[in-house]
């Protein structure tokens, strides 16, 4: 099993927080630096959870015994 999350489980979990969907973000509403600094915040933390193992996809490699 590898888990592969990436930074978007967490930023599409914050706009959910708000109610707010992808459809409805406003990239221009955030200045680029806090984009970033969010960007950065959640892969760091998706790597982390990917390490633990509790990533939110994972790759499953099956091979017959």
């Amino acid at each position: 099993v590898h888990y592969n999350s990436t930074y978007a489980q967490f930023l599409i979990s914050d706009l959910y927080e708000k109610s707010l969907f992808m459809r409805d973000r406003n990239p221009s509403k955030e200045g680029f630096l806090t984009r970033k600094y969010k960007k950065l915040k959640y892969a760091r933390l998706a790597k982390q959870q990917n390490a633990a193992g509790r990533g939110d996809q994972a790759v499953f490699l099956l091979a017959r015994a």
